[in-house]
């Protein structure tokens, strides 16, 4: 029901480009344009201006992007409650998790979830905690899940599931079969994750706690990669320590390719958390949480 120019708009501005705008909506790189061209028009005003290979928004863009997040919201609400009075559901839901619980946790749930309302429109994006709490923030995802602390009060965290960091490194390596103690992890080459996922923050918040930090005393940080699946490639071609979750690990037993540390006084439990924006939870992203629970 929204305006098709204005849902053109909101994919440019959401996507930063006019190429991957004419994708998700299935119409050439110049119908973009023209829809862009004809709501300028409409305005009086530019929207966009290029910056080398992608477009940012201008004053104008970025009032007009504000008040088009809330009209997507309502129009998809709308929707849901329709379709819901027909005895269907349709309509669309937008997730986001941390990469673990991206890759490791959330499939089968969305398969439950696709079998059970076939009519809606899911898609999942992934990314590191903050990227997922800065797209709920920004109206692109209706539900997150994430791995790191509460940390936003603009945001409502619900307990998700328990899980465990583990210290790994590869099997028949330099480090196994060696029991190691807090004041060890000083020397040990690590592999983490970047700056701004709820693993690295996890681990540096359990290291401060026990006295040590990366900053206070120089932990040796070998180099920080952007995913599970690349740092436990990483750590089976190289002599190194790593820190991942419990639920990515099953595959790497089986294989024995991997094998857990043992490091006394060292527990990394934590808990993954379902995120979404203080009183706001869409229809949908309502039946996916009960789709959860069941």
């Amino acid at each position: 029901m929204l305006d098709f120019r204005l849902k053109v708009f909101f994919s440019v501005a959401t996507e930063k480009s006019f190429t991957k705008a004419a994708a998700r909506h299935h119409i050439t790189q110049p119908a973009v344009s023209k829809h862009i061209q004809e709501l300028e028009r409409i305005y009086g005003i530019t929207l966009f201006e290029r910056k080398g290979s992608s477009v940012v928004l201008t004053e104008a863009g970025r009032v007009l992007y504000d008040q088009a997040k809330n009209i997507d919201s309502i129009y998809r609400e709308i929707d849901y409650r329709i379709s819901s009075l027909k005895s269907e559901h349709k309509g669309e839901l937008r997730l986001g998790a941390s990469t673990s619980i991206a890759q490791y946790v959330l499939p089968g749930v969305i398969a439950r979830f696709y079998n059970r309302y076939p009519s809606i429109n899911l898609s999942l994006i992934s990314g590191n905690t903050e990227q997922i709490e800065e797209a709920l923030l920004e109206k692109r995802i209706d539900l997150g899940f994430v791995e790191g602390l509460p940390s936003n009060h603009l945001l409502h965290y619900t307990e998700y599931m328990d899980d465990e960091l583990l210290p790994i490194t590869r099997k028949g390596g330099l480090y196994t079969l060696k029991k190691y103690s807090l004041e060890d992890i000083r020397e040990l080459p690590l592999v983490m994750r970047e700056d701004g996922s709820g693993t690295l923050d996890i681990v540096q918040k359990k290291l401060l706690g026990e006295g040590l930090s990366s900053r206070e005393t120089g932990l040796n940080i070998i180099i920080k990669l952007g995913s599970t699946e690349s740092i436990k490639a990483f750590v089976c071609e190289t002599d190194c320590v790593a820190f991942i979750s419990k639920q990515a690990l099953k595959h790497e037993w089986e294989l024995k390719n991997l094998e857990i540390l043992s490091i006394k006084g060292l527990e990394l439990k934590r808990k993954f958390y379902q995120v979404s924006l203080r009183g706001e939870l869409s229809g949908n992203a309502s039946l996916f949480i009960k789709t959860i629970r069941d």
